[in-house]
């Protein structure tokens, strides 16, 4: 149980924050309260409310990074071992859930410079079982200025351990423990947990074990994950379901004969009797949500878990959502680590930029780690060799993270005045600070060969990212023609065994993958699986596949076969509003060509795409005839 949380100097947080559990005397919801003991009661759920910016996610982002910190190296390879064989594979495998997301890493208040040089702080009060335990734990630049421990047992509060700039004071329990090799970067809260299995230090641990974060704007939910929880306790799931009015009876799975889950059933009973059977697909956001709690709760609730659930009252989503693209979110769902997305297009057709707008800024947002592995051309910008990037991304930073005008051809043509210069100086240096914290990652191919990224994909995912892009998809250096288009079939499916969910001995994570279509596609309107050609069947692993393609001159309003462009606006967001496609702009059409979370080809999203910037806008949704 937690009874207060407070933190300092953490995102939109400057000055000290506190969240408190603690009951107020007030009788009327006596029951509902939990009761620690005749003079102390908590409060069982705690809400956070406020408007869009105002910092509600950072409280949950603060305790969710404290529980990394802490958690993290206890994770790591060279202790799993000796875990296992102290504490028994069940031990482990909780120390393992217990980093299933992390939103951040940390960060100081970005609105005042001085905060920059401050330690971030972070306190929090709870109880295992009869003991009380205050953790306290302040770090600057990632170096530990103040960790304290403390317990109390029947009123009586003492030291666990208490570390500052001065030394480390320990416990009578802790006598023994050799902190003369410790890493001074570990928290000694971890340190002291990986050598020895010490009860004070085992309980206090728990705790964080225990925690659990669900958020709703970005639920990495993994469908055989959900299956299963549901399956172990079906009838106690359903009945909770029908106990809020859904008339669900019972869910039922269909499987491949690969053992991966082919579609998720929901069956209805009606008033009189009668059932009826829904794909999981098919139900409302609101019974999709309920549906993929409720498991996770029970479940939560046996081992006495804290949750910390953000963004409750979102649509329901099955991944990290797409940035700007919530047309496209609504109907793929998101990215959902063990799953493949394809996107598809033509030479020169945007592919490199519509993935990156789409899925850094996200990234970003949400605290993920992005690893992309690219096979194009790198641009050297100083004579001085001190930079090294693909001008893609170069102008990519600048237009949409700095929003200052830089196109193309300036970093092409080279020559630069020295206000570019500096802009260009100002987007490595955002590209290095990204690389430094762990955020983003270039990995150049000279010489692309699947083995080559599957070794990045084992490698990165073991350091804790989940999402990647190769960037492009391509036959291996030195396959032959002959049986190229079979090695890349294969070497997809080698590829999605890499990825796909660890109950099925994949290291769950989600990769976004480019491709190039066949110049044949140039003269489509209408695309789908059928553009692959001889390669059609990559798109077998793949859980989302996206092609894109320019709009047509003739397919801009008031032209011949001009597109029937709508966005939804209003009240609720349900108004169908037409939009109008500018013939001065350039636009494109993403069609969905797979979508195992949803419906295909159903329709078509419209973008705004600057190529010569690299600035990507959703700006609607038509339907392109198939027999066009």
């Amino acid at each position: 149980m937690i009874y207060e949380f407070s933190f300092e100097n953490y995102r939109s947080y400057r000055k000290e924050a506190t969240i408190d559990f603690t009951a107020k005397p007030i009788n009327e919801f006596e029951n509902s309260l939990l009761k620690v003991n005749d003079e102390e009661k908590l409060l069982p759920v705690c809400a956070i409310y406020g408007p869009n910016g105002g910092g509600k996610s950072s409280v949950i982002m603060a305790l969710n990074e404290l529980r990394f910190i802490v958690m993290q190296p206890l994770i790591q390879p060279a202790f799993m071992k000796k875990k296992n064989e102290e504490l028994g594979e069940t031990s482990i495998l909780q120390l393992q859930e217990g980093l299933t997301d992390r939103h951040t890493f940390s960060s100081y208040y970005k609105f005042d410079d001085e905060c920059k040089d401050k330690p971030t702080k972070y306190n929090v009060l709870f109880q295992v079982d009869k003991y009380k335990y205050r953790y306290e734990f302040e770090l600057n630049n990632e170096n530990i200025i103040v960790e304290n421990l403390y317990m109390e047992e029947n009123g009586a509060v003492k030291a666990v351990f208490e570390r500052d700039k001065e030394g480390v004071y320990l416990c009578e329990e802790l006598e023994g423990v050799d902190i003369e090799n410790m890493n001074e970067s570990l928290p000694l809260f971890s340190y002291i947990a990986m050598l020895k299995n010490i009860p004070v230090i085992d309980r206090a641990m728990s705790f964080f074990m225990q925690i659990k974060v669900l958020n709703y704007d970005k639920p990495n939910v993994d469908r055989r994950i959900l299956v299963d929880r549901i399956e172990n306790d079906k009838v106690r799931v359903c009945n909770v379901i029908q106990s809020m009015g859904i008339d669900i009876c019972d869910i039922r799975v269909e499987y491949k004969e690969d053992g991966s889950i082919d579609e998720i059933y929901t069956i209805h009973e009606l008033s009189s009797g009668e059932k009826r059977t829904l794909r999981l697909s098919e139900e409302s956001g609101g019974t999709k949500k309920i549906i993929s709690i409720i498991p996770i709760l029970l479940s939560g609730i046996e081992k006495n878990s804290l949750f910390l659930i953000d963004e409750l009252d979102a649509g329901i989503a099955v991944g990290l959502p797409y940035n700007n693209m919530d047309i496209l979110n609504k109907e793929t769902g998101g990215q959902l680590p063990g799953n493949i997305t394809l996107i598809g297009g033509l030479s020169n057709m945007g592919k490199t930029t519509l993935t990156r707008s789409m899925l850094i800024p996200s990234t970003i947002k949400y605290g993920e780690r992005l690893v992309i592995a690219v096979n194009e051309e790198g641009i050297r910008i100083f004579d001085d060799n001190i930079y090294v990037y693909p001008r893609e991304l170069l102008v990519w930073v600048a237009n949409n993270i700095y929003k200052q005008d830089l196109q193309k051809f300036v970093v092409r043509d080279g020559k630069y005045s020295d206000e570019t210069k500096d802009l260009l100086k100002k987007c490595a240096d955002w590209i290095v600070e990204k690389s430094e914290n762990n955020m983003l990652t270039l990995i150049p191919f000279k010489r692309y060969k699947t083995q080559k990224f599957i070794k990045v994909l084992k490698k990165y995912a073991n350091l804790g990212v989940k999402y990647f892009i190769l960037d492009t998809y391509k036959a291996d250096s030195g396959s032959r023609s002959d049986k190229m288009w079979l090695d890349m079939q294969q070497n997809m499916v080698d590829i999605y065994d890499t990825i796909k969910c660890k109950e099925e001995g994949g290291l769950e994570v989600h990769v976004t993958i480019t491709f190039q279509l066949a110049k044949s596609s140039a003269r489509q309107r209408f695309y789908s699986q059928d553009n692959i050609g001889m390669a059609k069947s990559i798109v077998d692993p793949a859980s989302t596949c996206l092609m894109l393609r320019d709009v047509f001159e003739d397919e801009y309003t008031g032209e011949k076969n001009a597109l029937k462009v709508y966005r939804f606006d209003g009240k609720n967001n349900k108004s169908k509003i037409p939009v109008k496609l500018d013939k001065d702009k350039h636009y494109q059409l993403i069609f969905i060509c797979k979508n195992r979370e949803g419906a295909a080809s159903s329709i078509q999203i419209v973008c705004e795409h600057d190529m010569s910037r690299n600035i990507l806008k959703e700006v609607g949704f038509t339907s392109v005839p198939v027999d066009f």
